[in-house]
């Protein structure tokens, strides 16, 4: 029986969250099918460029807080 892998196969498998035997299924399923082989090289390719992004907030979302947090410094309210 020839078994269908899924985007989230491969995801799993990146992520090394599948079980040994499916593992094993879809490491000789990468060898022998060259789309699917396309397909994770394309999902690592992805995950590699996400790893690679750093988040930064705007210059003027930072200052927009900084001000929220100078302007409400004093106000507190009783419990």
């Amino acid at each position: 029986m020839k078994h269908q892998f899924t985007t989230h196969h491969l995801i799993s498998y990146l992520y090394n969250e599948l079980g040994y035997m499916e593992r094993v299924a879809l490491e000789k399923a990468l060898k022998e099918d060259a789309l699917l082989a396309a397909q994770f090289e394309q999902i690592q390719d992805s995950h590699e460029t996400i790893e690679e992004i750093e988040l930064m907030p705007s210059s003027l979302s930072i200052q927009n807080i900084l001000n929220y947090s100078k302007s409400s410094r004093y106000e507190t309210k009783a419990l």
